[in-house]
């Protein structure tokens, strides 16, 4: 799960960038907002802004409340969604380039 935590740095660094920028953008309270501020940014769009939200929940549900997690869920998360990764890091090159 550590690529995920690096996702939502990565994102709060981006928001905390463009806030000094003067954009106004309100100031993430939980990881799954991270993502909806970026989607508000443009630099992700909203279909993928929500994808990552859920994550972010699940994370914090592995994190939190892991005795109520199913493993056959667990699995398929992971084997579904590790694409979102990939997505999300051209999403971010493509913000530094662009800034």
């Amino acid at each position: 799960m550590q690529l995920k935590h690096v996702c939502i740095n990565i994102g709060n660094r981006i928001i905390s960038i463009e806030q000094t920028k003067g954009k106004n953008i309100k100031t993430p309270e939980t990881y799954a907002d991270i993502f909806l501020a970026l989607s508000q940014l443009g630099i992700i769009n909203d279909e993928f802004s929500t994808r990552l939200s859920q994550m972010a929940r699940f994370r914090n549900k592995l994190v939190h409340l892991y005795w109520e997690i199913d493993d056959s869920l667990v699995y398929r998360f992971i084997k579904e969604n590790m694409q979102d990764f990939e997505e999300y890091i051209c999403c971010i090159k493509k913000y530094i380039q662009n800034n």
